[in-house]
């Protein structure tokens, strides 16, 4: 039973509440074992497990930082999300992103020392992309009024860090043309989930989603432009067939919306199932 009065059964109750479990461990540790098997011939358990925890720790870091920025919004629009709700107090909230940052910033120190010269350099690259990410890169009020562009450089991490997960296991293969294109088509996927999941009319305009910033129009043809860059991406890889049908589906519930609104749930829905298989890409070639 969920006691508020015990931290840990706060904590535990945050982390089942805002990362549904079944998508979200599937598309972590697809994104994991396709990074450790672009190479089918050295496959290292270990480097797997090593990509998993930190895909996972980056993936709390920032729903958690995440939901701390968005408090005043969230009380407002969403109340029943767990910081607005109470479950978990800002205080606290900021306390936990100070040390997880710390704890970060120690672990990339500690895989710099006993890493390889090629990811001793993807570590320096997401390193300085992650901070700038955490600085909102030194022009927040600008990227406030610019939330695609914001979107944009945020999900422009998945290069460095694609390249950085590929690198712990393979090294000698972290700038390949597998690798490029598996970065790309996730940086396609990724962010064309995170328009889907914000397509919700009634949502509470102090939200600000894309749709109410930009409007619909807007919003899909951006989505279609994403979707080609999966594409793309999907066909540097080698499995242009059955990631492209994933895209069609996408594209036709997107399409849909045109004549009812009432299907943002569908294409989120649609768009996630996408994304889970494009991150377990490498069980496809």
């Amino acid at each position: 039973m969920f006691d508020k009065n015990k931290s840990v059964d706060r904590w535990c109750h945050y982390l089942g509440e805002r990362f549904p479990p079944l998508s979200f461990f599937l598309t972590i540790i697809g994104y994991a074992f396709t990074a450790g098997a672009l190479d089918k011939q050295s496959f290292e358990p270990v480097s797997f497990i090593l990509c998993c925890l930190l895909l996972f720790y980056l993936a709390f870091l920032f729903r958690l930082d995440n939901d701390d920025k968005d408090f005043d919004k969230d009380c407002i629009a969403f109340p029943d999300r767990p910081l607005p709700r109470g479950d978990l107090r800002r205080q606290e909230v900021k306390k936990a992103l100070r040390y997880l940052k710390y704890i970060l910033v120690a672990y990339f120190v500690g895989m710099f020392i006993f890493s390889p010269q090629v990811t001793r350099l993807l570590l320096f690259f997401t390193g300085g992309y992650l901070w700038l990410i955490f600085h909102n890169f030194y022009i927040e009020k600008w990227l406030s009024r610019h939330p695609l562009i914001k979107g944009m450089l945020h999900h422009g991490l998945f290069f460095p860090l694609t390249l950085l997960v590929i690198s712990i296991g393979q090294p000698e293969i972290a700038f390949s043309l597998h690798a490029w294109s598996y970065a790309t088509l996730l940086f396609g996927a990724f962010f064309t989930f995170e328009i889907c999941r914000k397509l919700n009319p009634y949502t509470h305009p102090i939200t600000l989603h894309y749709i109410h910033y930009y409007g619909f129009t807007v919003i899909y043809g951006v989505a279609v432009v994403l979707l080609g860059i999966s594409a793309v991406g999907a066909w540097g890889f080698g499995v242009p067939f059955i990631l492209w049908l994933c895209e069609g589906g996408v594209l036709f519930f997107l399409t849909i919306l045109f004549l009812n609104p009432k299907f943002f749930r569908t294409v989120q829905i649609v768009a996630g199932v996408s994304l889970i298989i494009h991150a377990w890409a490498g069980l496809w070639v």
